[in-house]
């Protein structure tokens, strides 16, 4: 689901990328993450 093309974290456009929405949290956060398929979307996202 989150590593797959068109899954939850992985849009195939900008209108998919557009569709996400950024939240920031000023607090200690631990994942495990990667940008191996680029980050060229995340321009797009949106931030709440």
């Amino acid at each position: 689901m989150y590593c797959e093309p068109q899954g939850a974290f992985f849009p195939m456009d900008e209108r998919a990328a557009s569709l996400i929405v950024l939240h920031e949290f000023a607090e200690p956060f631990g994942c495990n993450g990667s940008t191996a398929y680029s980050d060229h979307l995340f321009e797009y996202m949106r931030r709440a």
